[in-house]
């Protein structure tokens, strides 16, 4: 009884399954989409996954040859200097991705002397 796996089939029995996954599709802007080699990824992820959940998927994937001040492996995290937009609106780590969410990173440019002549 209950053993988790249909005999007929070798899968697991669907009564036993409770994940599904979702689409997420992510645009890797700037510097970043530079270091990951690519500025577009489309990731399947698992029903109830949070943005950071995806975040940290981004990061094992693409962020090992990130300087610190844009991954942080230790962490799991991007830094305070890379936005986060969700559906074209900032976005929280815990922010519930759907089916489809379209999630944009973006590096904070840095530099220049604060004045402006003109």
């Amino acid at each position: 009884m209950g053993s988790g796996v249909d005999s007929r089939s070798a899968l697991p029995d669907s009564r036993f399954c409770h994940s599904s996954f979702m689409k997420a599709f992510v645009s890797l802007l700037g510097i970043i989409g530079e270091y990951a080699g690519s500025g577009n990824l489309e990731l399947d992820v698992e029903e109830g996954a949070t943005v950071g959940d995806l975040l940290g998927e981004i990061g094992d994937r693409v962020g090992g040859g990130m300087p610190p001040d844009l991954w942080d492996p230790e962490r799991r995290a991007f830094s305070p200097m890379v936005s986060v937009f969700l559906d074209g609106k900032d976005a929280e780590d815990s922010a519930p991705l759907r089916e489809g969410s379209e999630v944009i990173l973006l590096s904070m440019i840095a530099g220049g002397s604060g004045r402006v002549d003109i």
